[in-house]
């Protein structure tokens, strides 16, 4: 028997969640946990608005845009002016309807990373 087979089913997904986790630093090594929150959020709830995320993630407005724009193409800005890189994982754009209405959706690279994490978590 491998080490593997000899390990509770607890301990097999574990594992996964680990490499999960590691799988998400390659994307960026010190990614904040409400950072993947929104990103897990964003798949969730295709075209979300970011009022709605503070709501169901518990954050202020502002951490809700600094952390959608660094997963976003365009970064985030500092207040010292300088840009950080984004990762290109989601987009944002106005509500057709309300255009105060700012809405979140993953971009096509989003969503290959997702399938990867959620490829990974299951196990397959």
């Amino acid at each position: 028997m491998t080490v593997t087979e000899l390990m509770s089913e607890e301990q097999r997904r574990a594992m996964r969640y680990l490499s999960a986790i590691e799988f998400v630093r390659k994307e960026k090594a010190d990614m904040p946990v409400y950072m993947l929150a929104i990103l897990i959020l964003t798949k969730k709830t295709p075209g979300i608005a970011l009022k709605d995320m503070e709501a169901a993630l518990g954050m202020t407005a502002s951490a809700v845009v600094r952390n959608v724009q660094n997963l976003s193409v365009e970064g985030y800005i500092k207040p010292n002016k300088e840009r950080t890189e984004g990762l290109g994982l989601v987009e944002t754009y106005n509500d057709p309807i309300d255009t105060r209405v700012k809405r979140a959706k993953l971009t096509k690279r989003g969503e290959i990373v997702f399938r990867e994490f959620d490829r990974i978590l299951k196990g397959s």
